[in-house]
């Protein structure tokens, strides 16, 4: 390609689109390639006989308000359950569904940051990391879709609360978003939105040269709400035994900082010696638009750190409830990779707004490592991939020896004990996998 390509605007964010769109449909080939029709990890609990789930799958309040640990997985035990009965809860139909709503989750992101980045040419390729080794466990995993569509939904939430006119339609569709972002898992996202929410609103009204009661009233109305609504309820609906140990009240603090790291750096490490200078690189952007009050201005921007609020809320949840672990697992997190196309956006708009020698080299830094990243983690995808077919395709095998009376179902690598209440509970109900 010759110079004056790279100089056009629109041929290098057609060829940006090309390649996002590769990674996206070599994903969701590689998903159908490794699925089988076998369901795992949490999703077992979902089909027992317990939690207002006595006979058949419903969609009785009963059981879809049933918590799940400390979250309310309420859509998503509605597709389950929709599922069961369209095609017996086959999980290959399933994954489907899941990836296509994790699009939703890229999609809902583009809408927010798409007139803050039109700007940038290469702009899609700073999403290909969505699409990247890391989330391989979420295009899998459809126990996962939980979690995407609280953030899918968040992401909507922060689109009508912050991008669109401030009216009372737009703000009763606000809430509605987070509500369903609530019961989709957890309400910390929401929560963390309306925090951002809060400061947006004070700062709105502090500039206004004559303060409006009605301002403050619909601000004060839309907190009151907003507790009324999602905090209480929700807090009251979880499962009370599910508490937290003092004694890893320690960890809490490294496990934040490490999981911030990883989730806008994609570079993970147990050292805290690494991920602390990390973790205030990639803090220099923040910083520098809070510090001389862009954030303030721009509409686009206060959107944008929404996202990273409510980012960081549901970070410091996952930290807290998995206190007692010393490393976070990747897919209690996923979701929080979101941050590693908003950082190089600011690093990117860093540089628009200072154009020095030092912010240049902050940002093609960046791009050049996430980059390498990427493209060093191709190979480790695939091999990923293959991991993942080997152990459900062993699952599969596993539960289809106990129902022919030749194995006594200890499928670790599909759920950790055994699993033979579930697979009885599966078998009673036709679940596809268990069908000759």
């Amino acid at each position: 390609m010759n110079s004056s390509f790279w100089t056009d605007h629109n041929k290098v964010r057609n060829l940006s689109w090309i390649i996002l769109i590769t990674f996206i449909v070599t994903n969701f080939i590689a998903t159908m390639i490794v699925s089988v029709d076998i369901i795992f990890g949490d999703t077992w609990e979902i089909w027992r006989g317990e939690n207002g789930l006595e006979s058949k799958p419903n969609l009785s309040l009963s059981y879809l308000f049933t918590a799940h640990n400390v979250h309310l997985i309420v859509i998503m035990k509605a597709i389950y359950t929709l599922s069961y009965y369209l095609f017996d809860m086959n999980n290959i139909y399933i994954t489907i569904i899941n990836y296509f709503i994790t699009l939703t989750l890229f999609l809902s992101l583009y809408l927010i940051v798409k007139n803050y980045i039109k700007d940038i040419a290469f702009a899609p390729l700073l999403f290909v990391p969505l699409f990247s080794y890391y989330f391989i466990d979420i295009f899998t995993w459809p126990f996962l879709l939980s979690t995407t569509l609280m953030v899918s939904f968040g992401f909507l939430a922060i689109y009508f609360g912050f991008l669109k006119d401030r009216s009372i339609t737009n703000i009763a569709i606000m809430f509605i978003f987070l509500i369903l972002s609530s019961i989709s898992t957890n309400y910390t996202f929401a929560t963390g939105i309306m925090f951002s929410y809060i400061i947006k609103e004070i700062i709105y009204i502090s500039s206004c040269e004559k303060v409006r009661k009605f301002d403050i009233t619909k601000l004060l109305t839309t907190v009151i709400i907003f507790i009324i609504t999602i905090p209480i309820p929700f807090s009251l609906l979880r499962n009370p035994e599910m508490g937290l140990s003092l004694s890893h009240i320690g960890t809490i603090i490294p496990n934040f900082i490490k999981s911030v790291a990883i989730s806008t750096t994609l570079i993970s490490s147990n050292n805290l010696l690494l991920t602390i200078p990390i973790f205030i690189f990639v803090s220099t952007p923040i910083l520098a638009f809070i510090i001389n009050k862009e954030v303030f201005k721009n509409k686009d921007l206060q959107a944008i750190f929404a996202i990273i609020i409510a980012s960081l809320t549901n970070i410091l949840a996952v930290a807290v409830f998995r206190s007692q672990e010393n490393s976070i697992a990747t897919r209690h997190y996923a979701f929080a990779l979101i941050l590693v196309p908003i950082t190089a956006i600011l690093f990117i708009k860093l540089n628009d707004r200072y154009k020095t020698k030092i912010t240049h080299r902050l940002k093609l830094f960046y791009l050049t490592a996430i980059t390498l990243i990427i493209i060093g983690t191709i190979p480790v995808g695939v091999i990923r991939y293959q991991q993942i077919h080997r152990t459900m395709t062993n699952g599969y095998n596993c539960v289809q020896e106990y129902y022919q009376g030749l194995s006594n179902a200890e499928c670790q690598m599909i759920y950790s004990g055994s699993l033979s209440t579930h697979l009885d509970r599966a078998k009673e109900l036709g679940l596809s996998f268990t069908k000759d």
